[in-house]
This record gives structure tokens, C-alpha cells and sequence, in this order.
């Protein structure tokens, strides 16, 4: 659930991202409907995400966070989904969504499945845009370093 994952942090905090990529996203997670044959999955979601229409559910999900995120200061969103993956029609909503309230975004369905196959082939895309995002801001944030505390292990290696 990685892109999953950075769509929602890059809504939550947009303060702290310039670009949030999602390749075949999990993005209805916290809204997935009750299914049978996925008990435990919805019982792991419920888990995680509380009850259903709960406030946890809501502050965690990227639909209900994208309608009242701030288009002008979210940072860039690269979506990709497979043309064979059941995540497609989550994907192309919220890519929509996306659209419709006009934030800067970019939506690929590209051939394949669920599977590093199609993962791979959109990587060096994927890299291009994220370098062209990152090509734009300004130098300061491109030099900007890690908070202190975060880069432990470069600083240990520098004290010899």
C-alpha cells in the first residue's frame, strides 16, 4: 500500500512533499465495501482504520482528504494503474476527483496486471517526472537537509 500511503501523506502534509507517486494504489482502502470472500482483509482495514464512516476512516481517506486539500499548495501526483488490475476503477475516480478540482496531476493506465512486470516497465517514467518536479523547485529546497537526528548513520560515519 505504498502509493497508497504517499498519495495520503502528500494530502495530509503537504508542507513536507513536492511530488507523490502511486503505482497501482490501494487508494479506496479505507472505504472498501464488506466482501465474504475478504473477511479478514476488511476485518484488518476496520483494524486500522476504525470503524466504518468513523473519523479515523475519514482522516485517512485520500477522497475525503483531496476535497478539501488546497490544489494550489499539494504537491505534484503521479498516478499509474494497470489495464488489467482490479484497483483501475478506484484509480481512474480518484484521478477524476483529481482533476475536477484541478490539482497538478498526471494519470497513466498502462498494459498489465498487479505485478512487477508493469512495475518495472513504468519506473523509468515515473523517475523522469519525479526529476522534472524536482528540477523546478527552487534550490533551497533541493539542497535542503534532512532534519537533524534523521541522517544518523552518515553522521557516526563522519565522526570517525
Amino acid at each position: 500500500m505504498g502509493g497508497f500511503g504517499a498519495i495520503k501523506a502528500a494530502l495530509k502534509r503537504p508542507d513536507l512533499f513536492v511530488f507523490a507517486g502511486g503505482i497501482s494504489s490501494a487508494i479506496d482502502v479505507p472505504t472498501r465495501p464488506f466482501s465474504i470472500k475478504r473477511i479478514g482483509q476488511w476485518r484488518h482495514h476496520r483494524s486500522v482504520f476504525g470503524e466504518w464512516q468513523g473519523q479515523a476512516q475519514m482522516q485517512n481517506d485520500p477522497y475525503v482528504l483531496a476535497q478539501s486539500a488546497d490544489p494550489a499548495k499539494t504537491p505534484y501526483i503521479y498516478i499509474t494503474c494497470g489495464d488489467k488490475e482490479g484497483l483501475l476503477a478506484a484509480n481512474r475516480r480518484f484521478a477524476a476527483l483529481l482533476s475536477k478540482r484541478q490539482f497538478a496531476h498526471e494519470f497513466h493506465v498502462v498494459p498489465g496486471g498487479h505485478d512487477w512486470n508493469q512495475w518495472n516497465a513504468i519506473l523509468p517514467s515515473y523517475f523522469d517526472k519525479l526529476s522534472q518536479v524536482m528540477s523546478k523547485q527552487p534550490e533551497h529546497v533541493q539542497r535542503e537537509s534532512p532534519p537533524r537526528g534523521r541522517n544518523m548513520l552518515a553522521q557516526r560515519g563522519s565522526a570517525g
